[in-house]
Protein backbone atom coordinates (compact mmCIF):
# COMPACT_ATOMS: atom_id res chain seq x y z
CA UNK A 1 0.00 0.00 0.00
CA UNK A 2 1.32 3.46 -0.89
CA UNK A 3 2.19 6.29 1.31
CA UNK A 4 -0.41 8.55 0.38
CA UNK A 5 -3.34 5.69 0.51
CA UNK A 6 -2.27 4.73 3.88
CA UNK A 7 -2.09 8.46 5.18
CA UNK A 8 -5.58 8.90 4.18
CA UNK A 9 -6.79 5.96 5.85
CA UNK A 10 -4.93 6.97 9.06
CA UNK A 11 -6.79 10.25 8.80
CA UNK A 12 -10.26 9.27 7.96
CA UNK A 13 -9.57 7.11 10.69
CA UNK A 14 -8.46 10.01 12.78
CA UNK A 15 -11.20 12.11 11.81
CA UNK A 16 -14.27 9.34 12.48
CA UNK A 17 -12.71 8.68 16.04
CA UNK A 18 -12.59 12.42 16.78
CA UNK A 19 -16.11 13.00 16.00
CA UNK A 20 -17.41 10.19 18.07
CA UNK A 21 -15.58 11.38 20.79
CA UNK A 22 -17.58 15.05 20.32
CA UNK A 23 -20.51 13.43 20.23
CA UNK A 24 -19.73 11.68 23.78
CA UNK A 25 -18.52 14.88 25.39
CA UNK A 26 -21.71 17.07 24.04
CA UNK A 27 -23.99 14.36 25.86
CA UNK A 28 -22.09 14.95 28.97
CA UNK A 29 -22.37 18.90 28.90
CA UNK A 30 -26.41 17.74 27.88
CA UNK A 31 -27.04 15.33 30.64
CA UNK A 32 -29.29 17.64 32.86
CA UNK A 33 -29.82 15.46 35.94
CA UNK A 34 -26.53 13.42 37.01
CA UNK A 35 -23.62 15.60 36.14
CA UNK A 36 -22.11 18.01 38.21
CA UNK A 37 -20.56 21.25 37.24
CA UNK A 38 -17.32 20.85 37.34
CA UNK A 39 -17.61 17.20 35.13
CA UNK A 40 -19.55 19.94 32.73
CA UNK A 41 -16.66 22.19 32.77
CA UNK A 42 -13.85 19.90 32.26
CA UNK A 43 -16.08 18.00 28.82
CA UNK A 44 -16.45 21.66 28.03
CA UNK A 45 -12.47 22.47 27.64
CA UNK A 46 -11.71 18.81 26.19
CA UNK A 47 -14.08 19.47 23.43
CA UNK A 48 -12.89 23.12 22.22
CA UNK A 49 -9.40 21.12 22.55
CA UNK A 50 -10.48 18.33 20.56
CA UNK A 51 -12.72 20.41 17.65
CA UNK A 52 -8.89 22.76 18.04
CA UNK A 53 -6.92 19.73 17.03
CA UNK A 54 -8.94 18.09 14.50
CA UNK A 55 -10.65 21.08 13.05
CA UNK A 56 -14.14 19.58 14.00
CA UNK A 57 -17.20 22.24 14.03
CA UNK A 58 -18.85 22.80 17.27
CA UNK A 59 -22.43 22.15 16.53
CA UNK A 60 -24.87 25.12 16.61
CA UNK A 61 -26.66 23.97 19.94
CA UNK A 62 -23.31 23.51 21.76
CA UNK A 63 -21.77 26.83 20.78
CA UNK A 64 -24.95 28.36 22.43
CA UNK A 65 -23.83 27.05 25.79
CA UNK A 66 -20.81 28.58 26.25
CA UNK A 67 -19.14 32.52 26.27
CA UNK A 68 -17.14 32.61 23.08
CA UNK A 69 -14.41 35.20 24.91
CA UNK A 70 -14.45 33.42 28.35
CA UNK A 71 -14.98 29.66 27.38
CA UNK A 72 -17.29 29.14 30.82
CA UNK A 73 -20.66 27.81 30.43
CA UNK A 74 -23.79 29.98 30.52
CA UNK A 75 -26.21 29.49 33.10
CA UNK A 76 -28.54 31.76 35.19
CA UNK A 77 -25.85 33.54 37.18
CA UNK A 78 -23.66 34.59 34.56
CA UNK A 79 -25.75 35.26 31.79
CA UNK A 80 -28.24 37.85 30.70
CA UNK A 81 -30.80 37.31 27.66
CA UNK A 82 -32.90 40.18 25.88
CA UNK A 83 -34.97 40.15 23.06
CA UNK A 84 -35.20 43.30 21.52
CA UNK A 85 -36.91 44.41 18.29
CA UNK A 86 -36.88 40.65 17.74
CA UNK A 87 -33.07 40.24 17.77
CA UNK A 88 -31.91 38.03 20.91
CA UNK A 89 -28.87 39.44 22.93
CA UNK A 90 -27.08 37.02 25.03
CA UNK A 91 -24.50 39.27 27.43
CA UNK A 92 -22.17 37.77 29.48
CA UNK A 93 -21.96 39.04 32.86
CA UNK A 94 -18.57 37.77 33.51
CA UNK A 95 -16.52 39.00 30.82
CA UNK A 96 -19.55 41.34 29.15
CA UNK A 97 -19.22 39.45 26.19
CA UNK A 98 -22.54 40.30 23.96
CA UNK A 99 -23.42 37.90 21.13
CA UNK A 100 -26.61 38.91 18.83
CA UNK A 101 -28.63 36.48 17.35
CA UNK A 102 -31.36 36.86 14.70
CA UNK A 103 -31.31 39.33 12.20
CA UNK A 104 -33.18 42.29 14.33
CA UNK A 105 -35.82 44.86 12.82
CA UNK A 106 -36.20 44.76 9.42
CA UNK A 107 -37.49 48.43 8.86
CA UNK A 108 -35.33 49.02 5.45
CA UNK A 109 -37.49 46.21 3.16
CA UNK A 110 -40.37 47.95 2.30
CA UNK A 111 -43.29 46.40 0.45
CA UNK A 112 -43.20 47.93 -2.43
CA UNK A 113 -41.00 45.32 -3.71
CA UNK A 114 -43.13 42.42 -3.43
Amino acid sequence: MSYRRSHKKSRDHRKKHSAKVQSELISLIHDNQESSIELKKNALSKLLALNRKHRLKMPKEVNLLFCKQCKKLRNVTNTRVRIKHGQTIISCLTCNFVKRLGGGPKFHRSDSNV
